[in-house]
């Protein structure tokens, strides 16, 4: 399948960031392949297990995984494939001082070593109850713009759905936090969105036009289906075709990223239909095109 070819077809691709048991290196790079031939334009590294992005970001990876890593990158390169990676520094914003900046510039220049194309720096699964959480996040991403060598950033905010759920989670959103961030972030910055819900069914045209407004730019979907790393879904393998994401979604947002099970292999059955929606301009994918997989 061209990537390419069809007009219709959107900024397409994966990322790996689902709690739990991550991915084998093994299964990452036998995807680029998959991903390649499916019309899929990116991956992004970005496992919740990876302490090295999370809870001890400050610290480097061991040698060996950074070297696992270079070579992941250079085999989707070697595919045209976009290569992104999900730094997710736990609760920076809590103190976010002259050392913790120095330890982020650090970082930064690290994963510039690895030649990353794509950034994102997520704020996702944080407590949000912390005073000016939107203005510190800001400051901190112009930071990044002003050290990473990354062609595309995109955020994770805190709050990235109007689901109720993250705030009986995470705690009251801010007032005004999705203003403030349309208003700070530079507009060639993406930012992440779940839709409706966190694990959304569908994306109303209404919805993501309403969402737009809010943000000061189109949303960059974060798509939580396939994934099942969830309390009430782990035990549950979805495995049936994308529904309701049709072609016209290319127009009213920036980019499409599939979060897929922990199940690295049976995640394929319905990541195949997903780019394929896409170019035919199809809701739902018919069951004789899995004759191919």
């Amino acid at each position: 399948m061209d990537k390419k070819k069809d007009k219709r077809s959107t900024y397409l691709g994966l990322i790996e960031g689902f709690f739990g048991r991550s991915w084998s290196f093994a299964a990452r790079y036998d995807y680029a392949e998959f991903l390649q031939n499916n019309g899929y334009h990116f991956y992004i590294y970005a496992p919740k297990d990876d302490p090295y992005l999370r809870k001890v970001w400050q610290e480097d990876w061991p040698p060996e995984i950074f070297a696992q890593l270079q070579a992941l990158i250079n085999r989707y390169k070697s595919l045209d494939l976009d290569f992104g990676l999900g730094l997710s520094p736990f609760e920076i914003y809590k103190n976010y001082d002259s050392s913790t900046r120095k330890s982020l510039e650090t970082k930064i220049t690290r994963l510039n070593q690895l030649g990353i194309d794509i950034l994102c720096v997520l704020f996702d699964d944080m407590c949000g109850d912390v005073p000016d959480l939107a203005q510190t996040q800001i400051q901190i991403i112009r930071d990044i713009l002003c050290l990473t060598t990354a062609k595309k950033v995109i955020i994770c905010p805190t709050y990235y759905s109007f689901d109720p759920v993250l705030e009986k989670v995470f705690s009251a959103m801010p007032k005004g936090y999705f203003q403030d961030l349309a208003e700070g972030l530079p507009p060639h910055v993406d930012i992440f969105w779940t839709g409706p819900k966190v694990c959304s069914q569908e994306y109303p045209e209404s919805h993501l036009k309403e969402v737009t407004q809010l943000l000061g730019r189109k949303p960059f979907l974060w798509d939580n289906y396939p994934v099942n790393d969830g309390v009430k879904i782990c035990k549950f393998l979805h495995l049936k075709a994308f529904e309701n994401r049709p072609a016209s979604l290319a127009k009213v947002t920036a980019g499409h990223a599939v979060n897929p099970m922990n199940q690295a292999w049976l995640s394929r059955i319905p990541l195949y239909s997903l780019p394929r929606s896409y170019a035919q301009g199809l809701a739902i994918i018919h069951k004789r095109h899995y004759k191919r997989l």
